[in-house]
């Protein structure tokens, strides 16, 4: 609803960006006022058509705190008041794409997980236990990819995987580090993907990346738009069916998608994604299965006791003072870069040391101490006394020119002074942050 002022120029002279408004020689100008209804940025990350990979505004490695990067697992219960059947997968990583990148960000999610479920870390150089190290795992995917072809490239611009090359470029990185895993391409088109393959895949301990089509909302025309996203989950019950998801290219963690039967075969789900609702479609389905199994322990070597439940009195306790919501504005060109947004004090309320870190799932919020000078940090790790508090200072750092929402995460765990962290005694305040860019 915001009104701008528009000038264009109209004639055969193209102007350079950034234009500052002068009208070339031989061209006439037009000056308006108009309303803008929505911001879309999709021309910048458009894929070519018959390429995977829209998305990506970030280029660095993040994902939510809780993302993933615990210990793999999965785990079958039944749905609300005994109804149908939820699965869901522990310690899948939600590392964040680049431009474009959708692909081999999400087979860097799914393979870290089974790498780590199956035993074969051995096999890749990069720390997989690590964001750096699963997001440079998504960049040698991406040079198999190369390698084979599966590149689009748009006046040496990077435009996403080639839906061709989808299983040719996993096979090319699945050879060059000899992974004892298989990989299989189901395909919508083929009628050979199916709401009971996946969740076959998934009860078969396989990875899953579904491969994403965008339908137009009104007509249900495919776009040329595609994207992939891991598989974290399923739920089945009498209600319908629907996917949990880790997206590359959001913020978020576990997405869930209420599915829907496509009238040209196949499963959607409703899906928002780059400012617009779309209706997403199963394209294809990227699966990758182990061949070898974990080894047992050794004879007469016992696996370890599972840990008792950490007493209440052995949970970090703190305060958070103001909470939230925050909101602020930011007015592009009058207000300065980076913004002080507002700041908050953490005070150790319990009887014992805790180790905090201050963190947030955009990358459009840093954070520096009350007492220090720029540059801010993405992250804040500080250590408080009993009785002791700490003000922290939130910094929009204007990498963006889009509003925006986020949280902010302050995690406390107690500290052992011998042994250092202690286990199961974590804490976590989050507090949501609103940015209106205009």
């Amino acid at each position: 609803g915001d009104e701008v002022d528009v000038r264009v120029s109209v004639g055969e002279t193209e102007v350079e960006a950034p234009w500052d408004g002068v009208i070339p020689e031989g061209a006439s100008s037009l000056d308006t006022v108009v309303t803008i209804g929505s911001l879309d940025v999709e021309n910048l990350v458009d894929p070519a058509p018959g390429a995977i990979g829209a998305g990506g505004l970030v280029t660095a490695a993040q994902a939510q705190p809780n993302n993933g990067l615990g210990t793999p697992g999965e785990e079958i219960t039944a749905g609300p008041e005994g109804d149908g059947e939820v699965f869901i997968r522990q310690g899948l990583p939600d590392v964040m794409q680049s431009i474009n990148t959708c692909v081999p960000h999400s087979v860097a999610n799914s393979l870290s997980w089974l790498a780590r479920m199956c035993g074969f870390t051995d096999k890749f150089q990069e720390d997989l236990t690590t964001l750096e190290g699963i997001n440079n795992v998504a960049f040698s995917v991406l040079d198999a990819y190369e390698d084979v072809g599966g590149l689009f490239m748009v006046d040496n611009q990077f435009k996403g995987v080639s839906n061709e090359k989808l299983l040719e470029g996993k096979e090319k990185y699945t050879a060059d580090l000899d992974l004892p895993i298989t990989n299989r391409l189901l395909s919508r088109t083929d009628g050979e993907l199916s709401f009971d393959d996946i969740k076959q895949a998934m009860k078969d301990s396989c990875d899953v990346e579904l491969i994403l089509t965008m339908l137009d909302v009104d007509t249900g025309s495919p776009l040329s738009l595609g994207h992939a996203v891991t598989l974290a989950g399923y739920s089945e019950n009498s209600s319908g069916k629907s996917l949990t998801v880790h997206d590359p290219g959001t913020s978020t963690f576990n997405d869930t998608h209420q599915l829907s039967e496509s009238a040209m075969g196949g499963l959607t789900f409703p899906y928002s994604f780059m400012g617009r609702t779309r209706t997403a479609l199963v394209d294809f389905i990227l699966i990758e299965c182990c061949t070898v199994t974990p080894e047992p322990p050794p004879p007469g070597v016992m696996p370890p006791p599972t840990p008792e439940p950490t007493p209440d009195s052995q949970m970090a306790t703190f305060d958070v003072f103001p909470g939230g919501p925050i909101e602020f504005l930011h007015r592009r060109n009058i207000t300065a870069c980076p913004q002080g947004i507002s700041s908050f004090e953490v005070t150790n309320t319990g009887s014992q040391k805790t180790q905090f870190v201050v963190s947030s799932n955009s990358n459009f919020i840093d954070f520096r101490f009350e007492s220090d000078s720029p540059p801010s940090l993405s992250t804040l790790s500080f250590d408080l006394e009993p009785g002791a508090t700490r003000r922290v200072v939130l910094i929009f750092n204007c990498e963006t020119t889009m509003s925006f929402e986020a949280n902010i995460f302050i995690d406390g765990v107690l500290v052992d002074e011998g042994t250092g962290a202690i286990p199961g005694s974590g804490a976590t305040e989050t507090i949501p942050v609103s940015g209106t860019i205009q």
